[in-house]
Order: C-alpha cells, then sequence, then structure tokens
C-alpha cells in the first residue's frame, strides 16, 4: 500500500473539522449559489416580461401618437388662420399707406375747397344783388284778374295805375316801357288765384311814386281794387330774395296781433316797432324771440 492511498482512506474515514476556513467558503459558496439563483430568476423575469421604463416608454410614445393626431387638424386650422391674418395684415397696411397718401394730396384741396365755396358763395350773392338792381324799375301786381289788361298791356298799365292811385301827371299817364304776366299755365277768369304782372317803368322815380302811393293806400277800405278784386303791388324781387322774405311771413301775423309795426327791408331784413322801441331782425327766429320776451305776448 503506498502512502497516498493510505492517506486518502485516512482522511475519508476521520470526520471532518469545522473550521473557519471550511465555514466562510460553505458560506461564500452558499451565498454564490443564492446570488446566481437571483440572477437567473432575474434574467427569466427579464426575458419574460417587460420592465417598468419599456412600459412607461411605450404608453408615453402612445399618448404622443394620439395627441399628435388629435392636434393635428388644429395645427393646420392654425396655420392657415396665420396665413390669412398675415394677408389681412398686408392689406391693411396697403390700405393705410393708401389712405395716407391720399390723406396728403387732399390736404391742400380742401384749403382751396374752402376758398372757391366762399368765392361761390361771394359770386352767387353778387349775381343776386345785380339781378335785384336789374328789377328796381319793375313792380309785380298780383291779384288783377287774368286777362283784364287786354291785348295791350303797356297801354293799359300806363294809363289804370295813376287813375287808380291819384297820381298827378303831366299827361295822365306814366311811362312804361314793357308789361305782361309771368310765365305759367293760364288760368281761367274766375280763378280767385290769378297770375301775377311784372311792370317795368321807364323811369325809376316814376316806379317809386307807385310804391309809395300804393303803400299809402293800404289795405282798408280805400285798397286798390280793380272789378270788386282787391289788388296789390310789391317791390318786384328775385326768387332768392323772395323766399328769405317769405320766411318772415308768421311773425309778421304775430307782429300785427300784438299791434306792432314794422316794414321789411331790402334784401330780407325786418323793422319792428314796438311800444316806441324799434329793433332791426336778420332772422324769424329773432322776432319770435323778442316777442316772446314782451310782456303779454305769448309765444
Amino acid at each position: 500500500m503506498s502512502l497516498d492511498t493510505y492517506f486518502l482512506k485516512q482522511s475519508t474515514n476521520m470526520p471532518q473539522r469545522n473550521t473557519k476556513n471550511s465555514s466562510k467558503s460553505e458560506t461564500e459558496h452558499n451565498r454564490q449559489g443564492e446570488d446566481n439563483a437571483t440572477v437567473s430568476s432575474d434574467a427569466s423575469i427579464s426575458v419574460s416580461e417587460p420592465g417598468p421604463r419599456q412600459i412607461i416608454k411605450e404608453v408615453t410614445e402612445n399618448i404622443s401618437k394620439l395627441i399628435d393626431e388629435k392636434l393635428s387638424p388644429l395645427s393646420q386650422l392654425l396655420q392657415q388662420q396665420n396665413k390669412k391674418l398675415d394677408d389681412h395684415e398686408k392689406r391693411i397696411t396697403e390700405t393705410e399707406n393708401r389712405i395716407s397718401a391720399v390723406e396728403d394730396a387732399a390736404a391742400p384741396v380742401e384749403g382751396k375747397l374752402e376758398t372757391l365755396e366762399r368765392r361761390v358763395r361771394e359770386l352767387t350773392e353778387h349775381v343776386d344783388d345785380l339781378e335785384n338792381r336789374g328789377r328796381r324799375k319793375n313792380i309785380r301786381i298780383v291779384g288783377l284778374p287774368e286777362n283784364a289788361e287786354g291785348d295791350r298791356p303797356v297801354n293799359f298799365f300806363e294809363s289804370w295805375l295813376p287813375n287808380s292811385l291819384g297820381i298827378q301827371t303831366k299827361s295822365g299817364r306814366i311811362k312804361i316801357e314793357r308789361a305782361h304776366c309771368i310765365p305759367g299755365r293760364a288760368l281761367k277768369m274766375a280763378s280767385p288765384y290769378p297770375r301775377a304782372v311784372l311792370v317795368r317803368f321807364h323811369n325809376y322815380v316814376d316806379k317809386e311814386r307807385v310804391i309809395t302811393a300804393a303803400r299809402e293806400l293800404g289795405n282798408g277800405e280805400k285798397a286798390l281794387m280793380f272789378r270788386n278784386s282787391k289788388v296789390k303791388i310789391f317791390q318786384d324781387f328775385s326768387a332768392a330774395v323772395l323766399r328769405k322774405r317769405k320766411q318772415f311771413d308768421e311773425v309778421k301775423k304775430r307782429l300785427k296781433a300784438a299791434g306792432a309795426t314794422y316794414a321789411q327791408l331790402y334784401p330780407a331784413s325786418l323793422k319792428v316797432t314796438y311800444r316806441g322801441t324799434t329793433n332791426m331782425f336778420q332772422d324769424p327766429f329773432e322776432v319770435d324771440k323778442f316777442l316772446s320776451s314782451q310782456e303779454g305776448i305769448s309765444p
């Protein structure tokens, strides 16, 4: 028997000694075995089931995809609106530039326009004044029946006016250049509103004598009459002056009812004498205000 065989046999028959080294080695062996088992179990778990990170990643990707799908139409709509807003901004800018250019060009025109308006107004007033100056020798006869003057109106008024108004003349006649009815539709003989007659005198003095005599005759019992028709004589004015004078018709009635005296002066002013005080008015509203301020006169 060899020595190796003897010692090997002897070691197997002898009980093993528990030493620190052996116990430490066994503990390490056991611990390594547990670690290997844990690693193997973790490996099996990772292979069979996904981890939390993977799940979170997949959920995040799904949510992002869903949000992109839902917001994609809204994003396109916003892009379209942004494009439209850009177009509108460009057009507004162009419009503002054009308006600014027009305002710059119109600035000097406004001053010229005001000057021209003022000039036209002055010229209109001047032309109206010239027209009325050309009518200074004319009178307007209102209330004369149609065709009362006959076929020769000049001859009729040359003799009828001085005889009816009591005007003294050398030959019993007043020299008249022309006489005619105002243009318009011929009315019936019995119409209560016959056309007015325009008479132009040869001399301005004769016209003034006729106007003065007709004013003195007044509208009473001695009023100028022709075949039971009351006839009135007025100074002939342009249409513009007549319109201005017509605005005083209502206040004239109030003045007459209040006992005031008045006279209408050229072109369209009213001279009012009331309770010893004389006032000039250019506007009928001023007359109304004056009457309302007087005692005992209701507006």
